[in-house]
């Protein structure tokens, strides 16, 4: 999962908070992205901040406007 949100530049970090995900089942992947307060991107306007190509995977996406902590406080990439 880094790999996937690390290694690929994605033009949607200019304009996000934070992105995490979230995988439930094998081949399935929330990208949970914490927007600037205002912003209503709809999730096609999300994924397309995203570089998907060659990627094997359904994807949804999550909008919120605080990222999902830990209980001591910290941002993990991957949420359960």
């Amino acid at each position: 999962m880094t790999a996937l949100i690390f290694g690929r530049h994605h033009p949607i970090f200019d304009s996000t908070l934070f992105i995490q995900v979230r995988q439930k089942e094998p081949g399935e992947l929330t990208l949970i992205v914490t927007v600037p307060a205002g912003c209503e991107w709809s999730d096609a306007e999300v994924l397309k901040g995203f570089d998907l190509t060659n990627l094997n995977f359904q994807f949804a996406v999550e909008r919120r406007r605080e990222p999902i902590r830990t209980a001591s406080g910290k941002l993990p990439l991957k949420v359960t």
